[in-house]
């Protein structure tokens, strides 16, 4: 196991960059082995961050913004996909195989891969799954049914089991298998990826218990929407939109 390295916080003028600082430097809200699927833990992204700082200490902005301005859907979730493009790209230990590859029989969906990697420094193929989110936990926050995203259908609970037990096994389907052999990829790892903020009301005195792979808590506000407005400015991601 590495050894934990502090993270060195690099702040920007320009907000995109800003954002991409926050996409490496910040910790990840799971980590941990689950089965076949791990979930890249905090150690690594302070590792991360160092290695990206120290191969790229000036990021090219007029790269990453023309990247950013080719999106056409601007929902968080795809932003943060732009960013972690960036990052597989201008990093020296991985080389991005694919993006977005969507896996089709006949005329239905099965499924898409976010990213497909190489990582040069453990010589493995990793399929990536990755997203952004945002949870307050009520009531019995030590119960992962018990952390709410903005929408009502929108709970940790189910993101992670989307992940853990659907996105991250698609190299498994056959129709998938088919499609990597045609193009001569192998899966050696799946690695999923959740980064955001977990936020817990104002008018609790100390810390909610979590469950156990969940690794950081932030209190922000309470259930006053100002409040938790005027928080979520802080955070570089809401500055964008």
């Amino acid at each position: 196991m590495l050894d934990s390295i502090p993270a060195k916080n690099i702040r920007h003028q320009d907000a995109i960059l800003n954002n991409l600082a926050w996409v490496i430097q910040s910790p990840p809200i799971i980590q941990g082995n689950n089965n076949h699927c791990h979930w890249a833990g905090n150690t690594f992204w302070q590792h991360a961050n160092k290695q990206f700082a120290t191969q790229s200490a000036s990021p090219n902005p007029l790269a990453l913004h023309q990247l950013i301005n080719k999106q056409t859907d601007h929902r968080l979730g795809h932003y943060f996909e732009t960013l972690i493009n960036y990052w597989f790209t201008n990093s020296t230990r991985y080389q991005l195989l694919a993006q977005n590859l969507q896996v089709h029989d006949g005329k239905q969906t099965i499924g898409e891969f976010d990213f497909i990697v190489h990582d040069r420094q453990e010589n493995k193929t990793q399929h990536w799954e990755v997203a952004c989110k945002f949870y307050l936990g009520i009531g019995n926050t030590k119960n992962i049914e018990n952390w709410h995203g903005p929408m009502l259908k929108d709970k940790l609970v189910n993101k992670y089991q989307k992940m853990q037990a659907h996105q991250s096994k698609l190299s498994e389907h056959p129709v998938a298998q088919s499609l990597l052999k045609k193009l001569s990829i192998h899966i050696d790892q799946k690695i999923c990826l959740m980064k955001g903020r977990l936020f817990y009301p104002l008018n609790q005195e100390k810390r909610l218990p979590l469950p156990s792979f969940l690794i950081t808590i932030y209190k922000v506000g309470g259930l006053n929407q100002t409040a938790l407005f005027n928080a979520l400015k802080n955070i570089p991601f809401f500055g964008k939109f």
